[in-house]
Protein backbone atom coordinates (compact mmCIF):
# COMPACT_ATOMS: atom_id res chain seq x y z
CA UNK A 1 0.00 0.00 0.00
CA UNK A 2 1.28 3.42 -1.04
CA UNK A 3 1.94 5.89 2.09
CA UNK A 4 -0.04 9.05 2.12
CA UNK A 5 2.11 11.96 1.23
CA UNK A 6 3.21 13.96 4.37
CA UNK A 7 3.66 17.68 3.72
CA UNK A 8 5.43 18.10 7.22
CA UNK A 9 8.41 16.35 5.65
CA UNK A 10 9.14 18.21 2.90
CA UNK A 11 11.19 21.44 3.05
CA UNK A 12 10.32 22.69 -0.54
CA UNK A 13 7.35 23.09 -1.88
CA UNK A 14 8.16 21.64 -5.58
CA UNK A 15 8.65 18.37 -4.40
CA UNK A 16 5.14 18.04 -2.39
CA UNK A 17 3.78 18.91 -5.64
CA UNK A 18 5.53 16.99 -7.54
CA UNK A 19 4.72 13.79 -5.42
CA UNK A 20 1.23 14.98 -4.48
CA UNK A 21 0.55 15.31 -8.29
CA UNK A 22 2.05 11.36 -8.96
CA UNK A 23 -0.01 10.17 -6.18
CA UNK A 24 -3.55 11.51 -7.25
CA UNK A 25 -2.59 10.82 -10.97
CA UNK A 26 -1.67 7.04 -10.22
CA UNK A 27 -5.10 6.62 -8.72
CA UNK A 28 -7.26 9.15 -11.23
CA UNK A 29 -5.13 9.58 -14.65
CA UNK A 30 -7.67 12.33 -15.21
CA UNK A 31 -6.12 13.91 -12.60
CA UNK A 32 -3.78 15.42 -15.16
CA UNK A 33 -0.86 18.08 -15.63
CA UNK A 34 -3.92 19.76 -17.88
CA UNK A 35 -6.21 19.23 -15.46
CA UNK A 36 -4.17 20.97 -13.29
CA UNK A 37 -3.55 23.97 -15.64
CA UNK A 38 -7.25 24.32 -16.31
CA UNK A 39 -7.71 24.84 -12.74
CA UNK A 40 -5.02 27.20 -12.16
CA UNK A 41 -6.11 29.50 -14.76
CA UNK A 42 -3.34 28.29 -17.29
CA UNK A 43 -3.25 27.18 -20.58
CA UNK A 44 -0.55 25.50 -21.00
CA UNK A 45 -0.65 21.82 -19.60
CA UNK A 46 3.05 21.99 -19.29
CA UNK A 47 2.58 24.76 -16.18
CA UNK A 48 2.70 22.50 -13.25
CA UNK A 49 5.63 21.23 -14.91
CA UNK A 50 7.82 24.49 -14.77
CA UNK A 51 6.21 25.24 -11.39
CA UNK A 52 8.26 21.64 -10.43
CA UNK A 53 11.09 22.96 -12.49
CA UNK A 54 11.31 26.08 -10.70
CA UNK A 55 10.54 28.18 -13.99
CA UNK A 56 7.51 29.56 -12.81
CA UNK A 57 5.99 30.84 -9.69
CA UNK A 58 2.41 30.69 -8.00
CA UNK A 59 0.58 33.82 -7.87
CA UNK A 60 -1.70 34.14 -4.68
CA UNK A 61 -4.44 33.21 -6.35
CA UNK A 62 -2.85 29.81 -7.39
CA UNK A 63 -1.77 28.61 -3.99
CA UNK A 64 -5.00 29.19 -2.71
CA UNK A 65 -6.29 26.26 -5.77
CA UNK A 66 -3.52 24.39 -5.24
CA UNK A 67 -4.69 23.90 -1.46
CA UNK A 68 -8.02 23.10 -2.91
CA UNK A 69 -6.34 20.40 -5.82
CA UNK A 70 -4.78 18.38 -3.15
CA UNK A 71 -7.61 18.64 -0.37
CA UNK A 72 -5.43 19.91 2.14
CA UNK A 73 -6.58 20.22 6.05
CA UNK A 74 -6.66 23.76 7.47
CA UNK A 75 -2.84 23.50 9.54
CA UNK A 76 -1.53 21.40 6.20
CA UNK A 77 -2.53 24.67 4.28
CA UNK A 78 -1.06 27.21 6.56
CA UNK A 79 2.17 24.82 6.45
CA UNK A 80 1.82 24.81 2.61
CA UNK A 81 1.37 28.97 2.40
CA UNK A 82 4.68 29.55 4.81
CA UNK A 83 6.51 26.54 3.06
CA UNK A 84 5.90 28.39 -0.56
CA UNK A 85 7.17 31.68 0.99
CA UNK A 86 10.15 29.70 2.39
CA UNK A 87 11.45 28.16 -0.36
CA UNK A 88 11.22 31.74 -2.80
CA UNK A 89 12.33 33.54 -0.17
CA UNK A 90 15.15 35.88 -1.61
CA UNK A 91 17.49 36.88 1.30
CA UNK A 92 18.70 34.32 4.04
CA UNK A 93 17.30 36.59 6.65
CA UNK A 94 13.47 35.65 4.71
CA UNK A 95 14.44 32.37 5.02
CA UNK A 96 15.11 32.25 8.94
CA UNK A 97 11.91 34.10 9.33
CA UNK A 98 10.04 31.28 7.58
CA UNK A 99 12.05 28.21 8.65
CA UNK A 100 10.70 29.47 12.08
CA UNK A 101 7.55 29.51 11.09
CA UNK A 102 7.67 26.08 9.50
CA UNK A 103 9.53 24.41 12.32
CA UNK A 104 6.55 25.84 14.87
CA UNK A 105 3.84 24.32 12.50
CA UNK A 106 5.46 21.05 12.01
CA UNK A 107 3.54 19.14 14.83
CA UNK A 108 5.95 15.31 13.77
CA UNK A 109 7.41 13.85 16.44
CA UNK A 110 11.02 15.24 16.16
CA UNK A 111 10.21 18.96 16.26
CA UNK A 112 11.50 19.79 19.78
CA UNK A 113 14.80 18.06 18.32
CA UNK A 114 14.90 20.30 15.29
CA UNK A 115 14.07 23.35 17.32
CA UNK A 116 17.05 22.43 19.25
CA UNK A 117 19.13 22.10 16.27
CA UNK A 118 18.19 25.40 15.05
CA UNK A 119 18.92 26.93 18.30
CA UNK A 120 22.12 25.67 18.33
CA UNK A 121 23.05 26.16 14.50
CA UNK A 122 21.46 30.01 14.50
CA UNK A 123 25.06 31.59 15.95
CA UNK A 124 28.85 30.39 14.85
CA UNK A 125 29.79 30.78 18.69
CA UNK A 126 27.63 28.26 20.11
CA UNK A 127 29.39 25.13 19.01
CA UNK A 128 33.04 27.26 19.40
CA UNK A 129 31.83 28.00 23.16
CA UNK A 130 31.21 24.36 23.61
CA UNK A 131 34.76 23.51 22.47
CA UNK A 132 36.55 26.19 24.43
CA UNK A 133 34.91 24.61 27.63
CA UNK A 134 36.94 21.70 26.59
CA UNK A 135 40.10 23.82 26.61
CA UNK A 136 39.20 25.45 29.88
CA UNK A 137 36.32 24.83 31.71
CA UNK A 138 34.83 27.75 33.59
CA UNK A 139 32.23 29.50 35.76
CA UNK A 140 29.61 32.14 35.01
CA UNK A 141 32.36 34.60 33.97
CA UNK A 142 30.89 35.65 31.41
CA UNK A 143 32.76 38.56 30.11
CA UNK A 144 36.08 36.54 30.32
CA UNK A 145 34.72 34.02 28.32
CA UNK A 146 33.33 36.31 25.20
CA UNK A 147 36.85 38.30 25.49
CA UNK A 148 38.34 34.15 24.30
CA UNK A 149 36.22 34.14 20.80
CA UNK A 150 37.96 35.84 18.13
CA UNK A 151 36.05 37.52 16.36
CA UNK A 152 34.71 38.92 20.05
CA UNK A 153 31.40 38.41 21.37
CA UNK A 154 29.72 40.06 23.82
CA UNK A 155 29.35 39.40 27.71
CA UNK A 156 25.81 38.79 27.17
CA UNK A 157 26.26 36.62 24.29
CA UNK A 158 28.45 34.57 26.00
CA UNK A 159 26.08 34.52 28.91
CA UNK A 160 23.34 33.43 26.25
CA UNK A 161 25.23 30.57 24.83
CA UNK A 162 26.15 29.27 28.31
CA UNK A 163 22.16 29.21 29.28
CA UNK A 164 21.25 27.57 25.64
CA UNK A 165 24.15 25.09 25.35
CA UNK A 166 23.05 23.69 29.24
CA UNK A 167 19.09 23.80 28.15
CA UNK A 168 20.23 21.24 25.47
CA UNK A 169 22.45 19.56 27.83
CA UNK A 170 25.32 19.68 25.59
CA UNK A 171 27.44 21.19 28.96
CA UNK A 172 27.03 20.23 32.29
CA UNK A 173 28.68 21.73 35.59
CA UNK A 174 31.10 19.32 36.91
CA UNK A 175 31.90 19.16 41.23
CA UNK A 176 34.02 22.16 40.94
CA UNK A 177 31.34 24.08 39.44
CA UNK A 178 32.62 25.12 36.15
CA UNK A 179 31.22 24.66 32.86
CA UNK A 180 32.40 21.26 30.92
CA UNK A 181 31.08 19.38 27.94
CA UNK A 182 28.81 16.51 28.39
CA UNK A 183 28.72 13.81 26.26
CA UNK A 184 25.27 14.42 24.66
CA UNK A 185 25.34 15.54 20.54
CA UNK A 186 22.69 16.76 18.41
CA UNK A 187 21.27 15.06 15.51
CA UNK A 188 17.96 14.94 13.83
CA UNK A 189 17.68 13.76 10.34
CA UNK A 190 14.56 15.27 9.30
CA UNK A 191 13.92 17.69 5.67
CA UNK A 192 15.10 20.93 7.57
CA UNK A 193 18.44 19.09 8.98
CA UNK A 194 20.40 20.56 5.91
CA UNK A 195 18.28 23.38 5.47
CA UNK A 196 19.51 24.64 9.16
CA UNK A 197 23.37 23.37 8.24
CA UNK A 198 23.08 25.13 5.41
CA UNK A 199 22.47 28.25 7.06
CA UNK A 200 25.58 27.58 9.62
CA UNK A 201 27.88 27.12 6.85
CA UNK A 202 26.55 30.24 5.37
CA UNK A 203 27.90 31.77 8.48
CA UNK A 204 31.04 30.14 8.41
CA UNK A 205 31.53 31.49 5.23
CA UNK A 206 31.15 35.23 6.21
CA UNK A 207 32.91 34.25 9.74
CA UNK A 208 36.02 32.59 7.12
CA UNK A 209 35.95 36.30 5.08
CA UNK A 210 35.82 38.14 8.57
CA UNK A 211 38.98 36.66 9.60
CA UNK A 212 40.71 36.57 6.24
CA UNK A 213 40.23 40.35 5.84
CA UNK A 214 41.07 41.67 10.02
CA UNK A 215 44.14 38.80 10.27
CA UNK A 216 45.77 37.62 6.85
CA UNK A 217 49.09 37.36 7.88
CA UNK A 218 48.99 35.66 11.24
CA UNK A 219 50.56 32.10 10.91
CA UNK A 220 48.35 30.41 12.58
CA UNK A 221 45.83 30.45 9.61
CA UNK A 222 45.62 28.27 6.33
CA UNK A 223 43.57 29.83 3.26
CA UNK A 224 44.38 28.27 -0.09
CA UNK A 225 42.22 28.28 -3.16
CA UNK A 226 42.96 27.14 -6.68
CA UNK A 227 40.51 27.00 -9.82
CA UNK A 228 41.03 24.48 -12.14
CA UNK A 229 39.49 22.15 -15.23
CA UNK A 230 39.00 18.45 -14.74
CA UNK A 231 37.53 15.53 -16.69
CA UNK A 232 34.62 14.06 -14.76
CA UNK A 233 36.88 10.99 -13.21
CA UNK A 234 39.18 13.37 -11.83
CA UNK A 235 36.20 15.30 -10.07
CA UNK A 236 35.30 12.40 -8.14
CA UNK A 237 38.51 11.25 -7.17
CA UNK A 238 39.23 15.11 -5.75
CA UNK A 239 35.90 14.53 -3.58
CA UNK A 240 36.84 11.22 -2.54
CA UNK A 241 40.34 13.07 -1.60
CA UNK A 242 38.48 15.73 0.51
CA UNK A 243 36.28 13.54 2.20
CA UNK A 244 38.87 10.46 2.79
CA UNK A 245 40.89 13.55 4.35
CA UNK A 246 37.86 14.99 6.39
CA UNK A 247 37.75 11.06 7.95
CA UNK A 248 41.46 11.64 8.83
CA UNK A 249 40.82 14.77 10.37
CA UNK A 250 38.23 13.39 12.77
CA UNK A 251 40.48 10.37 14.06
CA UNK A 252 43.23 12.56 14.26
CA UNK A 253 40.74 14.17 16.88
CA UNK A 254 39.31 11.52 18.56
CA UNK A 255 42.77 9.94 19.11
CA UNK A 256 44.12 12.99 20.19
CA UNK A 257 45.34 12.00 23.87
CA UNK A 258 47.04 15.15 24.92
CA UNK A 259 45.30 18.10 26.62
CA UNK A 260 43.60 20.57 23.75
CA UNK A 261 44.97 23.78 24.30
CA UNK A 262 43.18 25.73 21.03
CA UNK A 263 40.03 25.86 19.00
CA UNK A 264 40.12 25.50 15.29
CA UNK A 265 37.90 25.88 12.71
CA UNK A 266 38.12 23.80 9.49
CA UNK A 267 35.92 24.29 6.75
CA UNK A 268 36.25 22.84 2.86
CA UNK A 269 34.51 24.20 -0.16
CA UNK A 270 34.75 22.22 -3.48
CA UNK A 271 31.86 23.91 -5.94
CA UNK A 272 31.85 24.24 -9.98
CA UNK A 273 31.93 27.41 -12.00
CA UNK A 274 30.82 26.24 -15.25
CA UNK A 275 27.25 25.15 -16.41
CA UNK A 276 27.34 21.01 -17.43
CA UNK A 277 28.19 20.55 -20.99
CA UNK A 278 24.91 18.43 -22.81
Amino acid sequence: MDQPINIFSYSDFRPFIRDSYQAHHKKDRAFSQRYIARMLGEKSPSFLQKIVDNKRRLNPHQIESIIHIFNLTAHEAKFFRVLYLYSTASSRIEQELYLEQLIDLNHTPRRELTQDLMQYYRHWYHPAIRAILSVKPMGDNFKYLASLLRPKITAPQAHEAISLLAKLHLIAKNDAGLWIPTDENLFAKDPFHSVILQNYRQQCLDLASEVLASRPSESDLLFSTGTMSVSSEAHQRIMNKLEKFRAEVRSIVRKDSKPPCKVIHLQTQAFPLMEALS
